[in-house]
């Protein structure tokens, strides 16, 4: 559901998405019963890119809202939503903020520029697996040159962290690339060059990931004024 979209010649029913090569296509049926179903009168969604930084399909039922203008390079316009609920119809507003050389800035600023919450999740996920893509890469780098063609890249990336994107497309806010591939490595240099977090040891790095849902449960019970303040020694 994530990564699908409305299909832009209205077809009825659902159907592969080769142009993403990830999650479907669904036209207006799809929509009329997903709107009956949960009787709600409209969808808002927000992550396909337009031009004129939203647009409605399906009869004005699905409105596609996209908040990044000139993304990755581009000259879309941005556009943000606001419906008061007095009010029938929303109000969209699109702007352009000026170009940014997307190649001068690190990746760390590239992922605070564009992306959301959901790609730093991507990243903590890569970074918990690291040791696991590490050896990976390697096994498959014969001759030990650290690149990779970026089809085996992309098979490792789904293989080892079990989750189908479209990795190729992604790659270049993940890691670097010449012409003799993937440089695999820079995937994990890059973003702990701008991160201080990841300036000490990795290995526990990855375990303070695999283990963050627990650390943050554990540190609540013991922050009971929810202060947000290092605990007291009595509080252990």
């Amino acid at each position: 559901l994530l990564w699908s979209d409305p299909d832009p010649y209205s077809r009825k029913g659902c159907r592969n998405n080769s142009e993403r090569n990830i999650g479907s296509f669904f036209g207006p049926n799809i929509t009329e019963q997903f709107l009956s179903k949960y009787n709600y009168s409209m969808i808002i969604r927000s992550h396909q890119v337009k031009q004129k930084g939203y647009e409605y399909t399906h009869d004005e039922k699905v409105l596609t809202v996209f908040s990044a203008s000139n993304y990755c390079d581009g000259f879309n316009w941005g556009a943000i939503i606001r419906w008061d609920y007095k009010e029938q119809d929303p109000w969209l507003i699109s702007y352009k903020t000026e170009a940014v050389n997307m190649k001068k800035m690190s990746f760390n600023k590239q992922i605070t520029l564009f992306e959301d919450p959901a790609y730093q999740s991507l990243v903590e996920k890569i970074m918990t697996n690291k040791s696991s893509l590490e050896k990976e890469f390697e096994k498959r780098d014969r001759y030990g040159t650290s690149h990779l063609p970026s089809k085996v890249w992309s098979e490792i990336m789904t293989n080892v962290l079990q989750i189908d994107l479209p990795w190729i497309t992604l790659r270049s806010k993940l890691v670097q690339e010449d012409k003799q591939g993937i440089l695999y490595n820079t995937m994990f240099d890059e973003y702990a060059r701008d991160n201080t977090k990841f300036q000490f040891n990795s290995g526990i790095m990855e375990d303070l990931y695999v283990c963050k849902d627990l650390l943050i449960r554990l540190f609540n019970l013991i922050d009971q004024d929810h202060s947000g303040m290092n605990p007291s020694t009595d509080e252990y």
